[in-house]
């Protein structure tokens, strides 16, 4: 993320942030590869306004965290119009096909090598009990199963309407 004309600050830490956000776009890419909600109106135009940014962040002297501002930016956005069902799988197709744009650039993305975490069933189950137990208001037994699913290693994020995610931690 820093300019090529700055010192390198190699730390794990770095490198962990590195990784995370590396999951963090590998499950943004199965989402999407997954999308079946309403086509979007504007995707075209959105799409278009992404790509701009993009091109005008690399054209001002390679603005490398520019450039990832804008990457971020687009997958906040994507998991936002996911979690409310405005992407249909045409749109996604669309939206992969810029993050390979910006990946033929970087090289970082992968986004064809993303591959889906297998999530035990007995996972998936104490998810869908707190889910209930949020939408009866016991809020004991909700934070009880969040937590033994996060002792198990997995975290559950949750979205609007009672949806959630699972993903390995």
């Amino acid at each position: 993320g820093a300019h090529y004309r700055k010192k390198l600050n190699f730390t794990f830490d770095a490198i962990k942030q590195a990784a995370s956000s590396l999951a963090y776009f590998d499950e943004l890419f199965i989402r999407l590869k997954e999308a079946n909600g309403t086509a979007c109106d504007d995707i075209d135009s959105v799409i278009a306004q992404y790509d701009a940014e993009f091109n005008t962040a690399i054209c001002d002297d390679l603005n490398v965290s520019g450039c990832n501002a804008v990457i971020f930016k687009l997958g906040a956005d994507c998991n936002k119009r996911m979690d409310a069902g405005q992407i249909s799988a045409a749109d996604a197709a669309k939206i992969l096909d810029l993050f390979r744009k910006f990946d033929n650039i970087f090289g970082y993305l992968n986004v064809d090598d993303a591959k889906k975490v297998d999530i035990p069933q007995e996972i998936i189950d104490m998810a869908q009990r707190r889910a209930d137990a949020k939408k009866n208001k016991d809020w004991a037994a909700a934070d009880a199963l969040r937590n033994e699913i996060q002792s198990a290693g997995y975290l559950i994020e949750d979205a609007p309407g009672g949806a959630f995610r699972i993903k390995k931690v």
